[in-house]
């Protein structure tokens, strides 16, 4: 039965608006990462300012290259004194031995080591964190998760904007660091090329509320202002979480223009779907509304969708052509700002696009999710409920 001329003419504009929002995205997309990339923040304060700061590194399990992330944080060229505290909740945790390790090789550095029981409660990060806080020395302090990897003038460059007694919070982006997992480029793709624009259109439109847990530096003042880690233990976005209650305080929140590497590491395919669906998850309790948006990021499918919408018009055809240029594009700077070829893997990028849209689908359910090994429910709030059966 044919469909009724109205009935084309309506899928037809919708299939425009489809491959017409996903060819404006695409090119947004790369000219905020461009601009991004090539700030330069803060650079006089990165001489000027060194204030004694102390690091917040918990640990959770001996996780791929976590000896080189862990040195990269002792090997700082920084002209005041820092602490590095390793933070852990099971005596027996293999990291414990690495930690133990770096703090007899580096008798310069002050290097302590917390460990506690895990309390059984809410986000085991956060408890951790609030461990080690009995021991932390200074003022100005810095979280940045375990799996993360920077250079050797990553502390003066983060800690820079600080000197403005205006800000409040120091964050990071980040880029993926695939070791040789079979799965772990795929996830990698999802940070660089997913991920990472939307963090870079968020700012370019004035957007200053990301706040992430590769890096934090903030003041010791704040943190108690806003009422410790304790405060946060029953978030699961508790980086966001923190971020954007320093900033209630009238303080301001800075990416800094150091990316870092995120170590990622996915043997199974399954578990790299399930990290990222947790980050749906995250990213959809915080902002419900918003999340919907997010469908049209899914560029590839969503423009192919729309040309056919469209019955194949000259037009839809062109944008969807321009869709394509402008993701290989983005394709091509991340993977050579991460000291990649251009076109590394290139095929596996319309692949990674379907995947992402069937994580966006499946983020929008509520089911249980997995972290560190314990089953989570998350609530309307994005509040962390752990399951009875893991408490027992």
């Amino acid at each position: 039965m044919a469909m009724h001329p109205v009935g084309v003419v309506v899928l037809d504009w919708i299939g425009m608006l489809i491959v017409a929002a996903t060819a404006l995205y695409s090119l947004l997309a790369l000219i905020a990462t461009i601009r991004g990339q090539t700030r330069r923040v803060h650079r006089d304060q990165e001489r000027t300012f060194a204030p004694p700061v102390t690091i917040l590194k918990p640990l959770c399990g001996e996780e791929a290259e976590l000896e080189a992330c862990l040195r990269s944080f002792c090997n700082q060229h920084y002209d005041g004194p820092y602490q590095i505290v390793f933070g852990l909740q099971d005596p027996a945790d293999p990291a414990r031995t690495l930690a133990e390790r770096l703090q007899a090789e580096y008798t310069d550095l002050e290097i302590d080591i917390r460990i506690e029981a895990d309390p059984q409660s809410g986000n085991r990060k956060v408890a951790n964190l609030a461990q080690m806080m009995q021991v932390a020395r200074y003022d100005h302090l810095i979280v940045a998760d375990s799996d993360i990897r920077v250079g050797p003038h990553y502390l003066a460059r983060v800690l820079a904007p600080l000197a403005d007694a205006s800000v409040g919070v120091v964050t990071c982006l980040y880029r993926g660091r695939p070791t040789h997992s079979r799965w772990s480029y795929l996830n990698t793709l999802f940070i660089d090329q997913w991920f990472a624009p939307t963090v870079w259109i968020g700012r370019l439109f004035g957007s200053r509320s990301y706040a992430g847990g590769a890096t934090m530096a903030f003041r010791r003042a704040d943190l108690e202002a806003v009422g410790g880690f304790s405060a946060l233990s029953d978030q699961l976005a508790d980086d966001y979480m923190l971020g954007n209650r320093i900033s209630e305080l009238g303080r301001s929140i800075v990416l800094s223009d150091i990316v870092v590497d995120t170590v990622v590491d996915e043997p199974r395919l399954a578990d790299a779907l399930a990290h990222e669906i947790r980050w749906m998850r995250t990213i959809r309790s915080l902002a419900p509304v918003s999340y919907y948006l997010f469908l049209i990021t899914s560029t590839l499918p969503m423009a192919l969708l729309g040309t056919a919408l469209a019955t194949a018009r000259p037009a839809a055809l062109g944008l969807l052509g321009l869709t394509i240029a402008a993701r290989v594009a983005l394709h091509g700077i991340q993977n050579r700002c991460a000291g990649r070829g251009t076109a590394h893997r290139i095929w596996l990028w319309p692949f990674r696009e379907f995947t992402t849209l069937c994580v966006w689908i499946v983020g929008m359910r509520n089911s249980p999710i997995i972290w560190r090994g314990r089953d989570y429910r998350i609530s309307a709030q994005g509040t962390l409920q752990q399951s009875p059966t893991d408490t027992q």
